[in-house]
């Protein structure tokens, strides 16, 4: 059993798939640890892309471009998602986003 079976096995279960117990959501860990198939899977079930948590409260997508990972940034297709007040309040331009597409 993968991590993502796990996490589609606690979601079915009725697991929050936004809590945050340790701070951050599931799918900022996802983001952390670079696991695309499990961002897929809590995108697909309706994961909050705005929730930060960790210590800089950052979101997933902030995450993913300040740490260098722009297949993740592919993968989300956030550019139809994100609301640009959410990237400037956490200090992240549309422009800088884009150019790691």
């Amino acid at each position: 059993m993968g991590y993502s079976d796990i996490v589609e096995l606690l979601i079915f279960r009725g697991a929050n798939i936004n809590a945050q117990p340790s701070g951050a959501t599931a799918l900022m860990r996802a983001v952390q640890y670079r696991r695309l198939v499990t961002v897929r899977l809590l995108l697909n079930r309706g994961a909050d892309i705005t929730l930060g948590g960790d210590f800089q409260n950052w979101s997933p997508l902030v995450a993913a471009c300040c740490n260098g990972f722009p297949e993740l940034i592919h993968v989300y297709e956030f550019v139809e998602f994100v609301d640009e007040r959410h990237l400037v309040q956490n200090s992240v331009s549309q422009q800088y986003m884009l150019q790691l597409l």
